[in-house]
């Protein structure tokens, strides 16, 4: 019998299915939903307490979940390289047109969909005209926002991360033809690439901000070459160990929760070094792999992309008319708000993940696309030959 958690499962476009993906996926949205959970309770709750514990271990520990974002990017370029790194090994290439038609397919109908129903619904809620957000939806929808205005997106603050993956999905196949080289000097050019951005960050700051790249691939490359690192040198068919689930640990701590000091060149790159280590261990480990397996964790992780959209404006307009007060403090009433909010935004993103994410999983429907294409460009050929 079929289970609502099978039902729930993404489709898969790919020959092999990796759940430990789709359970990183999880820890990395559900570290950005407490963070930004926090932010939004933080600025209702401003003059209800007497004091607000910004200093607690629990306001330190959903600080942490920003972390989620830079593993989103190390996600994405392990993911997207993938493929390619195999087509390489096998003397083949990938073909560019069913890249990027797989990637539009995938991405911009949920996108487009749900920020048009969030600039349709922001005048309603927070006052303005359609015209006044007009071209904040429309640079958006390009993934240039940041780039032009150098602040957040009112429609929907969380999309400049967005605007760093499609950035980064644009230059990927160049950036990718580096796989063809051989593997030592793959991987020495992927380091100096992880080193560059690094050292971008420490010296450039200023430029970075003037120019509006601070929240862009520029600023972020270093976090998807992690990914691309991953894939030269995880080898899928070594037997996994108890090792390396104690490995896997110390990455988590040092990626997730350690202090770094405040030296920003030794923060970025040992923050690489760790996130590194974290993912590659939970391929090689034994407990982490089924951790990270779970079919709870694996089917919510594989909605992330809904969850992540909808999270922040369903923050701001539930929390605008509910929010608990048990009268009991800030710790009792942060904890059950967090509880009821995480449930109803699981609900609530299950229903627009089925809705307008899900039908367009479907690869068989990027090569009925890409079908369609090839014919429309080959039959003109064929009637002119007739002629």
């Amino acid at each position: 019998m079929t289970s609502w958690l099978d039902r729930l499962q993404r489709k898969v476009s790919g020959k092999r299915y990796f759940p430990e993906i789709d359970g990183l996926r999880f820890l990395a949205i559900f570290g950005v939903l407490l963070l930004h959970f926090q932010t939004q309770f933080v600025r209702v709750s401003q003059g209800i307490y007497e004091e607000i514990p910004v200093g607690s271990w629990l306001y330190w520990l959903c600080s942490k979940g920003g972390a989620g974002v830079p593993l989103f990017f190390a996600i994405s370029g392990y993911v997207l390289y993938k493929p390619f790194h195999s087509s390489f090994l096998e003397g083949k290439n990938i073909k560019l047109s069913k890249y990027f038609l797989k990637r539009l397919v995938r991405i911009e109908p949920p996108y487009i969909i749900i920020m048009v129903g969030l600039y349709l619904a922001y005048p309603l809620f927070f006052g303005g005209g359609f015209l006044d957000e007009l071209p904040h939806l429309l640079f958006g929808l390009a993934y240039v926002h940041l780039l032009v205005y150098g602040v957040w997106n009112p429609i929907n603050p969380v999309s400049w991360s967005l605007e760093a993956e499609v950035q980064f999905y644009l230059l990927a196949p160049l950036i990718f033809k580096i796989g063809k080289l051989s593997s030592s000097v793959r991987v020495v050019v992927w380091t100096l690439i992880i080193v560059f951005g690094v050292l971008l960050i420490r010296d450039q700051s200023v430029f970075l901000k003037e120019y509006h790249l601070d929240k862009s691939l520029v600023r972020y490359l270093h976090y998807f070459i992690v990914g691309v690192f991953i894939v030269e040198v995880l080898d899928e068919e070594k037997a996994r160990s108890y090792l390396w689930d104690l490995v896997m640990i110390i990455g988590f701590y040092f990626f997730f929760l350690f202090e770094w000091p405040s030296n920003v060149l030794i923060k970025a790159l040992g923050g690489d070094i760790a996130l590194g280590v974290f993912m590659y261990s939970v391929f090689r480990s034994r407990l982490g792999h089924k951790l990270f397996s779970v079919r709870l964790f694996t089917v919510f992780g594989g909605m992330c992309y809904t969850i992540y959209l909808i999270h922040y404006p369903f923050y701001v307009f539930v929390m605008s008319f509910l929010v608990i007060r048990t009268g009991v403090g800030y710790f009792v009433d942060f904890l059950v708000n967090s509880f009821v909010f995480i449930l109803l935004l699981a609900l609530v993103s299950v229903a627009v993940f089925c809705l307008v994410e899900r039908p367009f999983m479907n690869s068989r429907l990027t090569d009925k696309l890409l079908s369609w294409w090839n014919n429309k460009r080959i039959n003109p050929r064929k009637k002119a030959i007739l002629n």
